[in-house]
């Protein structure tokens, strides 16, 4: 975004210190090590255009974080809220897949890692339940900054494979290729959930199972 836009200011808000040493990033951004748990106000009324994605499962109490995110922007500004569902849906019926385990080996071993790193995550304080009721049901039309009027809410299945089809060629192309990142994406993902699980209770050999079970 800071090469693309070299006349904007971009400040990237992270639990760790990104990747990337200060002689790779334009002059134009820089990174802060903060909790946003902590709350924002020395960020209030600055940004035009705030981009928050996939820390749902860090936040301890979610309508409060969205409200400080919210009060980041200037009149005027715009909030991009992307996150994801810790679920799995049939590609046939956009229906649950049920978790797999031991007694219902019938089920998705891939959703079962995903599954343990919700659950993880709640038992750790995660206000996750809340995320996926606002995000999902709510929406953000009852937000007190948002503008009821062009606030926009939108779902996306990706495909976790390169099985999706479509009959114009372009588009089948485009879900080959996405669907083939993701997969990647996916197997690589649910490893490194590993250490989260365990520190959770479960033993090294039922997870390496579960990923294992999950990659056939």
């Amino acid at each position: 975004m800071a090469k693309e836009f070299p006349h904007a200011e971009v400040i990237g808000v992270d639990l760790s210190p990104c990747p990337i040493s200060a002689d790779e990033l334009p002059a134009n951004c820089r990174f802060e090590v903060d909790d946003i748990n902590l709350g924002l106000s020395h960020f209030e009324n600055q940004f035009d255009v705030v981009h928050i994605r996939l820390v749902g499962s860090g936040i301890k109490d979610f309508r409060k974080t969205m409200n400080d995110v919210e009060g980041c922007l200037k009149p005027g500004g715009m909030v991009i809220w992307i996150d994801i569902d810790y679920d799995l849906y049939s590609h046939d019926t956009f229906g649950y897949t049920p978790v797999a385990s031991e007694l219902t080996p019938s089920g998705a071993w891939l959703q079962r890692p995903l599954y343990e790193m919700r659950r993880s995550a709640v038992l750790g304080g995660s206000d996750v339940h809340t995320m996926e009721k606002v995000l999902d049901e709510e929406g953000l039309w009852g937000c007190r900054l948002i503008d009821q009027e062009t606030c926009k809410t939108a779902s996306m299945y990706l495909p976790l494979g390169p099985w999706a089809k479509s009959e114009d060629p372009i588009e089948n192309q485009y879900l080959t290729y996405v669907g083939a990142l993701m997969r990647q994406d996916i197997r690589s993902g649910h490893r490194a959930v590993h250490p989260l699980l365990i520190r959770s209770g479960w033993s090294k050999e039922a997870v390496n199972d579960w990923s294992d079970k999950a990659d056939l």
